[in-house]
């Protein structure tokens, strides 16, 4: 476990039984319990089924509150605890938990196959993922800019959807174009790249369904594993119309893993 995963699950424990040992906590009310004799806060532990990845990931709520008619002397409470202690969890009340120092969040990371269930297209993330400059880990620009055939193949199926999505920008064709200059081609790949950006930050920033399914999880993970609630800076809020400011970036390895990622940008 790296120091930062450490740091996240320990904000999280530290909520939890806080929560569980003082059932005064004003957070309790915030969260519309005024009386919260049987219920408690439970930590997730567990990977969900998400709806736009097809697969078990982690979720987007950290902790959830429960009910139980037992009385439960334990503080720190996790999903395995649930059977024992005949735990009913609340929908509505799946909360994220942000650490203080927290400097930078990643909100998505979306494959193709992820990209498209949500935007439409996998064009977009393409254009997102294209080199601009020379790589780190290539010897030239002209070895980066051959890598973005790889890309364009991989996320488009092939170079002719990927010209067609971007055939407004002038030059398009000459972009996996070997034979052409460069400079020429790093300037259209970088067209390309703001094209994108934009278009994709359009469709999010335009359309509230999009912004909850991005950040929050709704519709993507069953209650209550999406994020009804938000803890940071020591306030607990609710999501709705709540969305944080952010980037747009392309995976660590972008020739192998075909991914891009929303970031926190403060």
């Amino acid at each position: 476990m790296s120091q930062k995963v450490k740091e996240g699950a320990d904000a999280e424990k530290n909520f939890v039984k806080a929560m569980n040992r003082n059932k005064n906590d004003l957070r309790w009310k915030i969260l519309g319990f005024d009386d919260a004799t049987n219920y408690y806060v439970v930590r997730v532990t567990t990977q969900k089924d998400s709806k736009i990845h097809n697969k078990k990931v982690p979720c987007k709520s950290d902790v959830f509150v429960a009910k139980s008619e037992k009385t439960i002397e334990k503080f720190n409470l996790n999903e395995d605890d649930l059977e024992k202690y005949e735990l009913t969890p609340v929908d509505g009340t799946g909360i994220s938990i942000k650490k203080e120092d927290a400097k930078k969040i990643q909100w998505q990371k979306l494959g193709i196959n992820a990209v498209r269930e949500v935007f439409g297209n996998t064009e977009i993330g393409a254009g997102i993922s294209l080199y601009e400059r020379k790589g780190a880990n290539h010897n030239s620009l002209h070895q980066s800019l051959e890598a973005n055939r790889i890309i364009v193949e991989k996320w488009c199926g092939s170079v002719k959807s990927f010209e067609k999505f971007y055939e407004n920008i002038s030059g398009i064709t000459d972009l996996l174009d070997n034979k052409v200059d460069d400079e020429r081609r790093k300037a259209i790949a970088k067209k390309v790249g703001v094209n994108a950006d934009t278009r994709m930050k359009d469709m999010i920033n335009k359309d509230d369904e999009l912004k909850k399914k991005i950040f929050w999880g709704k519709e993507v993970f069953e209650e209550p594993f999406c994020a009804s609630w938000v803890f940071e800076n020591s306030n607990l809020k609710i999501t709705d119309n709540y969305y944080p400011k952010y980037s747009i970036t392309t995976g660590n390895s972008r020739t192998k893993t075909f991914t891009i990622a929303i970031k926190d940008s403060k």
